[in-house]
Formats: structure tokens, sequence, C-alpha cells
């Protein structure tokens, strides 16, 4: 299982998908300290491992959150932030191909 990690200034929303990209749970933390602790139990206690974090803007609002991860032995990603073009342009992508399946559709948490 995989997490997403949207990074704000005082907020960390948080998305956990399976490795068919289906989405198991999300939470939003506090961006400080205590809420990167609280992503990590949150984490740990999935009934499958979390084998990958990505954070987006880990140079960032997601700088602490990374390096908390990094220190506790989580592989963390950089994810580059999602813009209004290319996410319209991957959805017509999608739209366009011949034998597309709903189960073939990107997935993004709300």
């Amino acid at each position: 299982m995989f997490i997403g990690v949207d990074t704000h200034k005082d907020t960390l929303a948080s998305c956990i998908v399976d490795a068919a990209g289906r989405q198991v749970d999300q939470r939003v933390f506090d961006n400080a300290p205590a809420g990167h602790a609280e992503l990590l139990d949150w984490a740990h206690a999935q009934s499958r491992p979390v084998v990958r974090v990505g954070v987006e803007g880990s140079a960032n609002f997601g700088a602490g959150l990374a390096q908390f991860l990094h220190g506790q032995g989580v592989d963390v990603r950089e994810v580059p932030a999602s813009s209004p073009a290319r996410t319209k342009a991957a959805a017509a992508s999608w739209q366009e191909r011949p034998h597309r399946r709903a189960s073939d559709r990107p997935h993004r948490c709300p």
C-alpha cells in the first residue's frame, strides 16, 4: 500500500491506496511534529504494510514530514504538484483510449 500526502502550511491531507490504486482510507493531520507521528502511527495500523509515501512539496511545507519519515526508515518520494492543465490532459487522454475500463482511470483522493 502507498500513502500520498498533499502538504499545506498547517495540514497534511493524506490518502492510502492499494497496489491497484483503490482508496483504502484518508485522513488529515496537523503539519507539526505531533501530526507527523500520528501519520506514521496511522500507516503502521493498516492491515497491510505501507511500502512508500509520496509527499508533495517535500522541499517546502512537506520538508518536516519527509525528514521525519525518512528518519524512521520509510521510503519517501517527492511527488510533483499536479497542475489543472496536466490533470485535464490526463483525463482527455484516458477518454480517447479505445478499450478503456473504469478500473484504468487514474484515482485521486478527494
